[in-house]
């Protein structure tokens, strides 16, 4: 027989491509989730390599992983928004004893390109960022209650935490065990 627990402690990763928004994200979720339930993280917090490899980015997932772990130890849950990959974080989680969520912030081509292109990005450089979007939103899709979040360039950032609030809450409401 399950005990009923009064705090339960997720890891939720928000990912999307270059230039959708993800850190800006991470100071509207700072202000609005409790800071005694939620550690919000930006996952390249740590800079990004002139050139990030595939490696880079799974030692940034085990980094973050190993984070969160401490987080749930001590009953708290951890968001961590970044360019991160749903199948990178599954097999790399095996011995996290807390959920995983993802979520995806889509941002229509056109502002990702004018974003990227103000950045001085090669078109190349966006072609290729916008194909890994694709892969990347299709790797959040076919994760259990994941968030698909549709954005626009009216869309604000606080409007995007709020959603992005909401959903956790949801997930963290359902997680409770009842005796």
């Amino acid at each position: 027989m399950q005990s009923s627990t009064t705090q339960n402690t997720s890891i939720f990763f928000i990912t999307g491509t270059n230039g959708a928004g993800k850190s800006t994200l991470v100071d509207a979720l700072e202000q609005i989730l409790p800071k005694n339930q939620f550690a919000v993280h930006d996952f390249d917090a740590f800079g990004i390599p002139d050139d990030p490899t595939t490696a880079w980015r799974q030692e940034t997932t085990q980094h973050w992983l190993k984070i969160a772990a401490a987080y749930t130890a001590a009953g708290k849950s951890t968001v961590i928004c970044g360019f991160c990959v749903p199948a990178e974080i599954i097999a790399a989680a095996s011995n996290i004893n807390a959920p995983l969520f993802f979520s995806f912030l889509d941002i229509p081509e056109p502002i990702i390109r004018e974003r990227l292109e103000t950045r001085g990005w090669a078109p190349a450089l966006i072609n290729d960022n916008i194909a890994w979007a694709d892969q990347l939103k299709a790797g959040v899709s076919e994760q259990p209650n994941h968030l698909i979040i549709q954005c626009s360039e009216k869309t604000s950032p606080q409007k995007i935490a709020d959603m992005v609030k909401e959903w956790i809450i949801a997930q963290t409401n359902e997680l409770k065990i009842t005796p």
